[in-house]
């Protein structure tokens, strides 16, 4: 099997936690994306976390995206919904570079575990796409093919 191919700390939003990794092969032509979240509660964890799937999906033909987002902080600086915005916009980043990565926007999953997986479920299963606005995103359609949810 192909190599992984790694990019890091991809920013995808303005704010510092803002920041996406993907993994992808050279052979992926035209791959399904599965974008993982992880988890801590919503006032902790880190991408990385995640990154101990990239080889089983990657055995499945998946680009990985492993997304951080702004953490809810006790300041009240970040409240809810906006790890789930914070998300979202990761999402339409990826769709509209799915390309670069041998990869193919429309055919997008989602899924985490814990927070991760709370996060995931409201970007599924929420019809409503105004908040995409606030990260400068407008008609960009956000659909997904699943959702993989653990310990939601």
């Amino acid at each position: 099997m192909p190599a992984p191919i790694s990019q890091v700390d991809i920013p995808y939003g303005p704010y510092q936690r803002q920041k996406l990794d993907v993994f992808t092969r050279e052979d992926f032509t035209d791959a399904p994306i599965v974008v993982l979240v992880h988890g801590g509660g919503w006032v902790a964890g880190n991408k990385k976390a995640q990154h101990q799937y990239v080889d089983f999906y990657h055995a499945l033909g998946f680009v990985v995206v492993t997304p951080n987002y702004r953490l809810v902080t006790e300041d009240g600086l970040n409240t809810f919904p906006t790890p789930i915005n914070d998300v979202g916009c990761a999402v339409a980043w990826i769709k509209r570079n799915a390309n670069t990565y041998g990869a193919d926007g429309s055919t997008i999953f989602i899924g985490g575990n814990s927070a991760g997986a709370h996060i995931g479920a409201m970007l599924a299963y929420n019809s409503e796409r105004n908040w995409l606005e606030e990260c400068g995103i407008q008609n960009v359609e956000l659909t997904f093919k699943a959702f993989i949810g653990t310990s939601g």
